[in-house]
């Protein structure tokens, strides 16, 4: 069997491994080098994030890792947190409620106006709902970050195992088995919004801790 070639002189192979350095190369956080350790003690920057580790330890210099939401202590509505160096920014919802249902006035003025009773029963009965404070993604999921989730992962989307995903073919939208989230049919750059993405490829993505460690 044929050897593989060898990477170019300083160049390195684009990997989760680069991918995790990257975001974590110039922190002055310890526990977010140790975190690249844990996660790949074979890697290529090992040595490099073991040596940073001990002359920030040396020196004294070093910034509380952020903790994890589940275990943050009231974080502040509007502060934007993340549970790792390469996971996406959140920012806090502060909780609140709200009244789900309509009245029975509004329900009579939609019937009047010739909405079914049908509809507007399942209106009944008017409630409060109250809502925990959570924290919701700050930017939508670019083409970068759903990239390390399918290398982590080794994920396919649904448009890459079945028909592709809905295109303009210039006269209306139709389904192309040629389109998928790597091909979009458009130009676009890792920082843009991820597309041609289903419901279930969002799931698959959702839980983030294990694949971002």
């Amino acid at each position: 069997m044929a050897k593989a070639s060898p990477p170019l002189e300083g160049v390195l192979p684009i990997t989760d491994d680069c991918a995790f350095w990257d975001s974590v190369k110039d922190s002055r956080d310890v526990a977010e080098l140790q975190a690249y350790l844990a996660q790949f003690p074979q890697g290529l920057f090992a040595t490099l994030a073991a040596i940073r580790i001990r002359a920030l330890g040396e020196t004294g210099v070093s910034t509380p890792q952020t903790p994890p939401i589940g275990q943050r202590q009231n974080p502040a509505p509007g502060q934007i947190i993340k549970d790792c160096a390469a996971c996406p920014e959140m920012v806090v919802i502060p909780a609140g409620s709200f009244t789900m249902g309509s009245s029975a006035a509004e329900q009579a003025l939609a019937n009047a106006a010739g909405l079914p009773e049908n509809l507007t029963r399942p209106e009944n009965p008017q409630h409060r709902v109250n809502i925990r404070s959570f924290a919701a993604g700050r930017y939508a999921i670019s083409k970068g970050e759903f990239a390390t989730f399918v290398r982590a992962n080794g994920y396919q989307t649904e448009a890459e195992r079945g028909d592709g995903c809905f295109a303009w073919n210039g006269k209306d939208w139709k389904k192309d088995a040629a389109y998928n989230w790597r091909n979009v049919g458009f130009a676009q750059a890792d920082n843009h919004p991820v597309v041609c993405v289903s419901w279930n490829d969002a799931q698959a993505f959702c839980p983030v801790k294990p694949w971002l460690g």
